[in-house]
């Protein structure tokens, strides 16, 4: 049996997979779509005391006792990939990231940000998020080449702040565990330049295999059927 996990990225839920998920499921496909502690639909967890450990577990419960599963990671959630690919072991196969971050171990989210990100997510968390969260802004839109009004105003209705200590937590792997799983980073086109630069030049350096899709950041609602292609070709 295997498992398809499809993790959300940064104050995304499991809402943003439902086109991916219907797809993969009429393929035949097992999935399962996790909300992460304090985002999503799981927005009134949120404490101080969430963090990059919390997140790791959500992923592996997903999984359950699934023999075999394909980690598809969005976005920040890149940065749980090492960890879950050590708690996993050898039940995970694939590890795939949609425009994610590449955090070495003890790299933090924002460790692998660019300089201006790391400055605005603390700032935003200490005015405006109680020094706990990082909360939306409309900014963010234009980040990840958002222009389609409909998907603009669902970001906007959809998004929840993130846990500030998930983007400060250092990744705590033994990176042969995911060295020894099949890799591949997707890259999306727009925007440009992106925030993604760094985790892209890493992917290709440290040999994941490379694929494009010519969409935004979250691929996952502008172009789902092809996403959907992407993840079951990856696995191929």
């Amino acid at each position: 049996m295997t498992v398809f996990v499809l993790v959300p990225g940064a104050m995304h839920g499991s809402w943003c997979w439902q086109p991916v998920r219907e797809l993969l499921e009429s393929s035949g496909c097992l999935v399962a779509t996790p909300a992460l502690t304090g985002m999503g639909e799981r927005a009134d967890e949120l404490t101080a005391d969430v963090g990059l450990d919390d997140h790791v577990s959500d992923v592996v419960s997903a999984a359950g006792d699934a023999e075999r599963v394909v980690a598809v990671f969005h976005s920040y959630s890149g940065v749980l990939a090492g960890p879950v690919a050590e708690r996993l072991g050898d039940r995970l196969s694939t590890v795939i990231l949609l425009g994610a971050f590449i955090a070495h171990r003890g790299e933090s989210l924002l460790d692998v940000e660019p300089p201006e990100s790391q400055e605005a997510f603390l700032r935003l968390a200490d005015e405006q998020g109680d020094g706990i969260k990082v909360p939306f802004q409309e900014s963010f839109l234009e980040r990840w080449g958002v222009s389609d009004p409909e998907l603009a105003q669902l970001l906007r209705d959809q998004l929840t702040p993130m846990p500030l200590k998930c983007t400060t937590d250092k990744a705590r792997f033994d990176p042969q565990a995911l060295e020894n799983v099949r890799r591949i980073y997707v890259d999306h086109q727009r925007p440009q330049p992106d925030p993604f630069t760094k985790s892209v030049q890493r992917a290709k350096a440290e040999g994941w295999a490379m694929k494009r899709i010519e969409t935004t950041h979250d691929m996952m609602l502008t172009e789902p059927k092809l996403t959907a292609e992407l993840i079951l070709d990856s696995c191929d």
